[in-house]
Order: structure tokens, then sequence, then C-alpha cells
């Protein structure tokens, strides 16, 4: 519905570099937890997912590609120990689609 909030996630929380891999890490985390302060929906599932594909993106063109595979492990971690359970409870997957 809004995908100009996922073009930049940086900028668009007024940042303008990505100095360290620790502040990646912080900002998923707690862009991460203000997606999902309501119920799970698979629409908040696919945020998380946007989100996250545009924070890699910023890590890149910020000139920190090696930010991205951390990233990439948070976001497994936050799935597994936050999402994981209502996407079974959904039938996994190939329900919600």
């Amino acid at each position: 519905m809004h995908p100009k909030l996922f073009q930049s996630v940086a900028s668009n929380l007024g940042l303008h570099n990505l100095p360290s891999e620790a502040m990646v890490h912080n900002l998923f985390a707690a862009v991460a937890e203000e997606i999902f302060r309501g119920d799970v929906t698979w629409g908040r599932i696919v945020a998380l997912f946007a989100m996250t594909g545009a924070l890699a993106m910023d890590c890149v063109k910020g000139g920190h590609p090696e930010y991205v595979l951390g990233l990439v492990q948070r976001m497994g971690i936050f799935v597994e120990r936050d999402v994981a359970a209502w996407i079974c409870q959904q039938g996994g997957w190939v329900s919600g689609i």
C-alpha cells in the first residue's frame, strides 16, 4: 500500500548513512518490532520482508555489502522467534498465499 516506505529505510528514518553493522541490527530490530506491535498478519510478514530487502539495499548503496549477511541472519532469527509459530498455525507458507 505504501511502496515509498520501503525504498530507503534509512532515509525514511532520517539517517544519511549506516556507519556500523550494530546500527543496522538495531535499526532492523526496532522497525521489525514496530511492524509487529499488533497482531501477526500476512501483510505484516510481507512488510517485514520488504523492509529487510530495502535495508539490505541501503547497506549496499552505502558501501557496506558486508552488513547484509548479518541482516539476513537477524531476519531469520526474528522470523523463527516471533513469526514462525503463527505461520505454522495458518497452515504454512502455501496456505497463506
